[in-house]
């Protein structure tokens, strides 16, 4: 990472999300990532779940927006979205918005409905291969009891929103 780990970091979510390589983003493309997450889940897409989630992403792009004070706009390119991203904490997007969020992908992750995310759940999640999300797993793991609790979860993606911190335990959320 360089000097400036939230552009890192809003380049990381930016060409994860620009999956054609256009050189901008949509809605539709926030949308896409959704339905990519439901799919990877096997969650149905007219659940309860899938629609709630969907929507937190709509939510998220309309916030993208609201940050550069551009709520018109139909894209935002590489150089709007790192500015948009580097305004979150000071704009409580994280609470305002992608706390739902994740608390909606948080839901669509647990499979299996205990409350908590396991390893193999996680894996799935970070797309990095499984001895990297191991050992992800093990440092936002914080009480060590093998699972990923929602509040850890939730404390790590705000680190990964928030923290300029090279070693902020969010930044291994995105590794890879």
């Amino acid at each position: 990472m360089s000097k400036d780990i939230l552009a890192d970091k809003a380049d990381t979510i930016f060409t994860r999300t620009d999956a054609a390589v256009k050189g901008y983003v949509t809605e539709d493309d926030f949308i896409a990532v959704a339905k990519k997450n439901l799919e990877k889940y096997k969650e149905a897409p007219d659940s309860s779940k899938a629609v709630a989630l969907i929507e937190s992403f709509k939510s998220l792009w309309r916030a993208y927006l609201s940050n550069l004070a551009t709520p018109q706009a139909t894209k935002l390119s590489r150089e709007e979205f790192r500015a948009s991203f580097k305004k979150h904490k000071q704009n409580k997007v994280f609470d305002k918005v992608l706390v739902p969020l994740y608390r909606n992908l948080f839901d669509v992750i647990d499979t299996d409905g205990d409350g908590q995310l396991s390893v193999h759940e996680f894996s799935v999640l970070t797309a990095v291969n499984l001895a990297q999300a191991k050992q992800a797993f093990k440092e936002i793991d914080v009480d060590g009891d093998g699972h990923i609790s929602r509040e850890e979860y939730l404390s790590a993606f705000k680190a990964f929103c928030e923290s300029s911190e090279p070693t902020s335990t969010g930044n291994l959320l995105f590794k890879g």
